[in-house]
């Protein structure tokens, strides 16, 4: 017995660690304070995200509705529709395949092949697309709207823009440009060697009205031509 409380006694004076009560109060405190620093950046960063979505919630809410409502205020191109709408009068929309003085053609006198059928939806994209094509080959666009019309108007009829074109425009000559559209409202043929022309009052009639959106505007020209 001696022996035995000899050794508990010289095991709890010793300096092991694990018998010394400081030592367990030691490693209570330090995992309390891991514990406590771990809550408190949590609860930071809860916060702060809690801030972050308060403040930015109502800016990407009227991000995302400007994106919705996008479609509503889409750019149109008065020049495409005008100028489709003027050529649709003298053009018409054919959906089966015609004979058109040397090819087949359909919709607004687009390419086409014989026997092709089309729906009128599909003429109408075809006649849009010819049209920002001719925009795009000859360059129109720096040019005022009305020329632009009054010119694509013009090439959907004859298939080639008027002679130095560019000349009378960039000089402001617009009266001259229409003279030298105007001859183009006769149609030429050779009898027996010699060139005979003849004026055809529909082409005329075109180039007439193609004069009033060159001068006056296409508004006002469109607005004699429907009260005819």
């Amino acid at each position: 017995m001696r022996f035995k409380t000899r050794t508990l006694r010289a095991i709890r004076a010793s300096k092991w660690p694990f018998n010394k009560r400081e030592s367990y109060d030691e490693i209570r405190t330090t995992g309390a304070d891991k514990l406590c620093l771990a809550i408190m950046i949590g609860g930071a960063l809860i916060l702060s995200t809690i801030v972050f979505v308060t403040l930015w919630k109502p800016s990407i809410v009227q991000e995302v509705s400007a994106h919705e409502e996008a479609p509503e205020q889409m750019y149109i191109d008065t020049v495409q529709e005008d100028s489709f709408n003027f050529i649709v009068r003298y053009e018409k929309l054919h959906t089966v395949a015609y004979w058109d003085v040397k090819r087949w053609s359909i919709g607004c006198g687009t390419l086409s092949y014989a026997g092709e059928t089309i729906s009128i939806e599909e003429a109408k994209q075809r006649c849009r697309k010819r049209i920002d094509s001719k925009r795009r080959q000859y360059d129109l666009y720096k040019y005022d709207d009305n020329v632009e019309i009054a010119l694509l108007s013009f090439e959907h009829n004859l298939g080639r823009m008027p002679h130095a074109y560019k000349w009378y425009i960039d000089n402001g000559h617009l009266n001259g440009l229409w003279n030298l559209m105007k001859k183009y409202a006769n149609v030429c043929k050779y009898v027996e060697g010699e060139r005979v022309c003849k004026q055809l009052r529909g082409l005329l009639n075109r180039r007439i009205d193609e004069k009033m959106v060159l001068v006056s505007g296409y508004k006002e020209a469109m607005e004699v031509i429907n009260n005819r």
